[in-house]
C-alpha cells in the first residue's frame, strides 16, 4: 500500500474507532465516559489516599484542565457519585470523596464493560489484544507529540 493510501486507511480506522466506542455502553448505566473514568481515577487514588482526592490531582489523573474537572465533579455531585468535603486545616482545599451511590455505579458499570470487553477479546484472541494496545500507545504517544508540535508553531 502507497504511504498516501495508508494514510487514507488510517484516517477512516481512526473515523470508524471513533464511532465505535465503549461509551455507548457505559452510558446504558446512567455515566458519562468522563464520569466512568473519574470515578476510576478517584477509586484508585483512595485506595493509597484515604483522606481524600483534590480536584487538580483528579484534573491531572484525567488529562482535563481543572476548570473541565471541576464541571465534571459538579455533575457527578448532582447526581449524588461524589461528595466534597473542605479541608479543616486548610479552607481553600476541598476533598472530594465516592459516595455509596457513585460505588455502587461504577460496579455496575464496571460489570457490564467487563462482560463487553471479554466478548471482544474472546473473539480477537488475547496476545492480538494485548499487541494492539502497545501499538495503539505507541501510537497515541506519537499523535500528541506531533500535535504538541502543531501547536507550538501557531
Amino acid at each position: 500500500m502507497e504511504h498516501r493510501e495508508t494514510e487514507r486507511a488510517l484516517f477512516r480506522a481512526l473515523h470508524r474507532f471513533g464511532k465505535v466506542n465503549t461509551g455507548q455502553i457505559i452510558e446504558m448505566e446512567g455515566l458519562t465516559q468522563g464520569e466512568f473514568f473519574g470515578l476510576s481515577m478517584l477509586r484508585e487514588h483512595l485506595k493509597a489516599h484515604p483522606e481524600g482526592m483534590h480536584v487538580r490531582e483528579l484534573a491531572q489523573c484525567t488529562r482535563v484542565s481543572t476548570p473541565g474537572a471541576s464541571r465534571m465533579l459538579r455533575a457527578m455531585e448532582e447526581k449524588g457519585l461524589i461528595e466534597r468535603r473542605i479541608d479543616r486545616n486548610d479552607r481553600r482545599n476541598t476533598y472530594i470523596f465516592l459516595t455509596e451511590q457513585g460505588e455502587e455505579a461504577w460496579n455496575r458499570t464496571a460489570a457490564r464493560l467487563s462482560t463487553f470487553l471479554d466478548r471482544v477479546v474472546d473473539r480477537m484472541g488475547l496476545e492480538n489484544v494485548q499487541t494492539m494496545i502497545d501499538l495503539w500507545n505507541q501510537f497515541s504517544d506519537i499523535l500528541e507529540d506531533e500535535r504538541a508540535k502543531e501547536t507550538e508553531q501557531c
